[in-house]
């Protein structure tokens, strides 16, 4: 179950740096199970959890500067 957890959560990382899909992530709500990840004691998913909430929290202006 960590294994898919890690790689699901860098799974959205990665498609939170396209827009269109950034806001269809967030609109089927992936941000409360994201943060549920957060409460885990495993660094592995910590980190990719976190990675996944950073991105999906910034905009696309934000990832410019």
């Amino acid at each position: 179950c960590t294994g898919a957890a890690v790689y699901a959560a860098s799974v959205l990382t990665n498609m939170a740096s396209q827009e269109d899909l950034r806001r269809s992530i967030l609109a089927h709500e992936a941000m409360p199970a994201l943060v549920e990840l957060l409460h885990s004691t495993d660094n592995n998913i910590l980190i990719s959890a976190t990675q996944a909430v950073a991105s999906l929290a910034c905009d696309a202006e934000a990832r410019l500067e």
